[in-house]
């Protein structure tokens, strides 16, 4: 592994088929940190895919009724995964861990207060499956 940190977000990290995102909220375990909910899974990796990671991100209408304010939340949310991801990613696994984040609140939160909660979500995350590799 090279000392030089990935903070890029390919398409291919994003959880964007369906099936996949119905498999994680069928057989996928959730928690909560304000403002987020998130749903995760851990998959063996495949023939098409060895990603450490693949994320979805969803801000509902019913929150967030203007496209304008969801597309910001979602705009901070992906930087603050981005920038902060390193955590799970670097470590070697032999699976894919499968991550939704929901956001849950009708307020819009400025950049530092999403990434203060990525980070919790991270370290969560962090807790559960990087700790469980020999």
């Amino acid at each position: 592994m090279s000392n030089i940190q990935d903070f890029s977000f390919k398409k291919n990290e994003r959880l964007k088929q369906r099936k996949n995102i119905d498999t994680l909220f069928q057989n996928g375990e959730a928690f909560s940190f304000f403002p987020f909910r998130v749903v995760h899974h851990c998959i063996p990796h495949s023939a098409l895919s060895s990603l450490p990671l693949q994320v979805g991100i969803s801000v509902p209408k019913k929150k967030i009724k203007s496209a304008v304010k969801r597309n910001i939340i979602k705009r901070r949310t992906k930087e603050a995964w981005r920038l902060q991801k390193a955590v799970l990613t670097q470590h070697s696994a032999p699976f894919t861990i499968q991550i939704f984040l929901i956001y849950q609140s009708p307020e819009i939160f400025d950049f530092a207060k999403i990434k203060m909660a990525i980070q919790k979500i991270l370290n969560q995350l962090q807790k559960l499956y990087v700790a469980t590799l020999p």
